[in-house]
């Protein structure tokens, strides 16, 4: 899919709408995050066991803590597809999930809030680790805030002429990333922005990288290139109600044929085979 900046420009050329004091760049994204929030919306009820939008995440285990975050892009807190645990981070087997009634009786994990309660309690003999297979918040948009101009060594993140001025005013964190919107970096704070250098915590950058506002953002969709003609519809319909306020079909986003469309493109997306072929001559009367 094309850079959220070439996406904006054609809304832009398609709306006759190049005036950007009425619409801004910032309002535009909003309307392009927006857009695509909904279709993965649409994407999950439509096909809530594929993986399409799975991720993984590792913590270790601590001796007598039971209670640890879960990864902060998980989509929702009942949305875990599998948990295993494992004592030499090659071997791994399933961890069933317990009631909280159960907890510290039986082996497995508990989730209450943004909480996993590991049960029982970790000792000495415990697995080392969890990993947790989740379906995640799809990344925001945004656009490139600056091009970075040097490799960096240390704390700060210099930036060639041209960056944005006003970084620090859109977010309290920033991403790198790279010409195809590949997240180098996530979730680095921002703690001042001075003359183009930003310092931060952690940061491993290259010269010629860029950098994005938010906490895990990018300049590229992660939707199908088959979802661009949805997304531009979506912000087309927005900028061409955006004073009014009676259009229930610009209010919704999509159309009611819009939605039934996104439905049927994710509805047996799965990385793995749905049905197991059948092979039993028996059955098939060969």
């Amino acid at each position: 899919m094309k850079r959220i900046e070439f996406l904006i420009n054609e809304v832009r050329r398609n709306t006759l709408n190049t005036n950007v004091n009425k619409i801004s760049q910032g309002d535009m994204i909003n309307h392009f995050n927006k857009a695509q929030h909904l279709i993965q919306k649409i994407a999950m009820e439509s096909n809530n066991n594929g993986n399409i939008f799975n991720n993984v995440s590792y913590f270790n285990l601590v001796t007598d803590v039971e209670k640890y975050l879960l990864p902060v892009d998980m989509y929702s807190v009942n949305s875990i597809t599998s948990v295993r645990f494992t004592s030499d981070s090659t071997n791994y087997f399933p961890a069933d999930r317990v009631s909280e009634r159960s907890r510290n009786r039986e082996r497995g994990y508990s989730i209450i809030d943004n909480y996993m309660y590991i049960s029982p309690t970790p000792k000495g003999n415990y697995p080392v680790a969890v990993e947790v297979t989740y379906p995640r918040k799809i990344r925001d948009l945004g656009i490139r805030s600056g091009t970075i101009k040097a490799p960096v060594t240390a704390n700060s993140i210099p930036l060639d002429t041209g960056y944005d001025t006003e970084l620090a005013n859109k977010d309290d964190y920033f991403c790198v990333v790279d010409k195809d919107g590949v997240i180098i970096q996530s979730a680095l704070p921002i703690i001042s922005y001075t003359g183009g250098v930003i310092t931060t915590t952690g940061s491993i950058a290259a010269a010629g990288q860029y950098v994005v506002a938010g906490k895990y953002a990018s300049t590229h969709s992660e939707l199908p290139d088959s979802c661009e003609a949805f997304l531009l519809a979506f912000v087309e319909r927005k900028i061409y109600h955006i004073d009014s306020t009676n259009d229930l079909s610009a209010q919704l986003g999509f159309t009611d044929q819009e939605r039934q469309d996104l439905a049927a493109m994710f509805a047996d997306n799965c990385k793995d085979a749905i049905y197991p072929p059948v092979s039993n001559t028996d059955i098939l009367w060969l």
